[in-house]
């Protein structure tokens, strides 16, 4: 069993300093964690219960009224900060931190269940396996209004959930210049953290105690604001929320909307081709699909809206997000259709076959309730991080694709490693790689930037091993990342052949009759790399 990655910190509770204690509406929150000690708080609790290592769902209670857990401390500060807080102690963790995954999922559904608001989580994990899972859960909670704040690693790991878009994420102010009651906005969210808070917070627990400076004390702080919002607002949804934060923070500049990584939050779309349909393998999709549509981009608005209009006057919302595909950008109105969609509430997602820099990000154009995403996103946000070269520790392989092959094929791949209780770090530079959860990495992005963010991704992770795709159409140059492996297919006759380049030493070199290879490329590449 893998076990979550604890974001370990100290909390205290903190002194009265709020000024509305007369809500117009209580707020339900969750504290997913070690359990609150009811004698330590001064709001109601109005469940206490433990998720055990097999799944039960079990009253708790701490007895010694002395005992500070983790937890107690978090529900602590939410309450200093915000008053009209009722609490529900989740216990997944055990006295020396740790639980599974498994109880983190079944914690939220059970939030979902039992009508809480708002849930806090200061724990999370680093392993692709989990963020498969944990996605899935977190994107069905959040459809049903369930607000998500959720502490970074204490280390600037990329940690899961915190990292999602559907979760608010949050790390602490490393740099001490934020006040208390104070919050910022994180200009350039590669890791997926929107906020940075004020965490050294002053609790009357015990005395008078100070935090450390941990992203743990930080998340319930941005916890207490976001039910401040929720007392006044309570249909607003989770990217309303985050855009009234946004107004809300010290460094406010005019910010229309974050540039998420990538578009993890689908559930399930509604594909729309642009002009003519694109292969998409539907066995790999790492999301639901809802339905394909056929547009023509000198009309796409209009009959885009004329298909949506039409299946929710039949009464069928059960779609969250609209992904347009394309071969290229040019006389697409995104503008116009991202109006359209933020009108119905659904997200938009643009799939661009080449990516070029002259087009640029699209803007929020101030839609506070909507998430969107293009290639162009990815490729300008990393343009402008701030990140300095890494040195790789982990295996590098690097497959080149043939044309006679779709990166759907080498998906299997993929799913080996996973099964095998491997943490594999899958990229391409193929765009159609979103539509099966692998990340985008632009290939017009330049050399140096793609090593600068590779080995930033493969030191900040818990990754043990990189596999980057890449297509003849495209091409990140693979010299950059000092290859391990570097694995290039090509179709010779009727046969493929499949030739191993090892740290440019030595080559190994097979042919298969048919493109059913994946299983002994998986056994070459454990045996190559020991």
């Amino acid at each position: 069993m893998l076990w979550l990655v604890i974001i370990r910190t100290e909390y205290n509770r903190l002194e009265m300093v709020g000024k509305d204690f007369f809500m117009k509406k209580p707020i339900s929150i969750a504290v997913i964690d070690d359990g609150i000690n009811r004698n330590m708080i001064a709001n109601d609790i109005r469940s206490s219960i433990m998720i055990t290592n097999d799944l039960d769902i079990v009253p708790y209670q701490i007895t010694d009224k002395e005992k500070l857990t983790h937890g107690t401390i978090c529900a602590s500060i939410i309450e200093s900060y915000f008053h009209n807080a009722v609490f529900s102690s989740v216990r997944i963790l055990s006295d020396r931190m740790r639980g599974s995954i498994n109880q983190l999922v079944k914690s939220l559904e059970w939030c979902m269940l039992n009508d809480i608001d708002v849930v806090n989580i200061s724990l999370g994990s680093h392993y692709s396996k989990d963020k498969d899972i944990l996605k899935k859960v977190i994107n069905q909670v959040t459809e049903k209004g369930l607000i998500i704040v959720c502490a970074s690693d204490n280390n600037d790991y990329l940690t899961f959930p915190a990292s999602f878009s559907n979760v608010i994420g949050v790390k602490r102010d490393s740099r001490n210049i934020l006040w208390n009651n104070e919050y910022s906005i994180n200009k350039n969210i590669i890791d997926g953290i929107e906020f940075t808070a004020y965490s050294r917070h002053k609790l009357s627990i015990k005395g008078n105690y100070i935090c450390s400076d941990s992203n743990s004390f930080a998340a319930p702080f941005i916890t207490a604001k976001v039910c401040e919002l929720m007392s006044k607002h309570s249909s607003w949804n989770i990217d309303t929320i985050k855009y009234e934060l946004i107004r809300g923070a010290n460094n406010y500049e005019n910010y229309k909307g974050f540039i998420y990584p990538r578009p993890d939050w689908i559930e399930k779309a509604l594909i729309c081709y642009v002009n003519h349909k694109i292969h998409i393998s539907y066995e790999f999709l790492a999301i639901n699909l809802y339905d394909e549509i056929v547009i023509s981009n000198d009309i796409l608005v209009e009959e885009l809206n004329t298909a949506v209009s039409t299946i929710l006057s039949d009464c069928d919302n059960s779609f969250d997000s609209i992904i347009l595909i394309s071969d290229d950008s040019i006389g697409i109105k995104e503008k116009d259709v991202c109006f359209m969609a933020s009108k119905y509430n659904k997200n938009v997602v643009f799939l661009y076959g080449n990516s070029c820099l002259e087009n640029g990000p699209i803007g929020k154009y101030n839609l506070s309730n909507i998430k969107m995403w293009n290639n162009y996103f990815k490729l300008n946000s990393l343009l402008d991080m701030e990140i300095s070269n890494r040195y790789i520790n982990e295996s590098v392989v690097t497959i080149i694709l043939p044309k006679e092959l779709c990166l759907e094929d080498l998906i299997p791949l993929y799913s080996k490693f996973i099964d095998d209780d491997y943490n594999p770090y899958f990229c391409t530079d193929n765009v159609l790689g979103t539509l099966y959860d692998i990340e985008y990495i632009p290939p017009d992005l330049g050399n140096d930037k793609i090593l600068k963010y590779m080995s930033y991704v493969l030191d900040k992770s818990g990754y043990d091993i990189a596999i980057i795709v890449n297509s003849i159409e495209y091409y990140i140059d693979d010299n950059i990342l000092e290859s391990d492996i570097r694995i290039t297919i090509f179709q010779e006759e009727k046969n493929y052949i499949v030739d191993y380049n090892i740290d440019n030493s030595s080559h190994i070199r097979k042919e298969y009759p048919c493109c059913d290879f994946i299983d002994d490329m998986y056994d070459t590449i454990i045996d190559i790399l020991g």
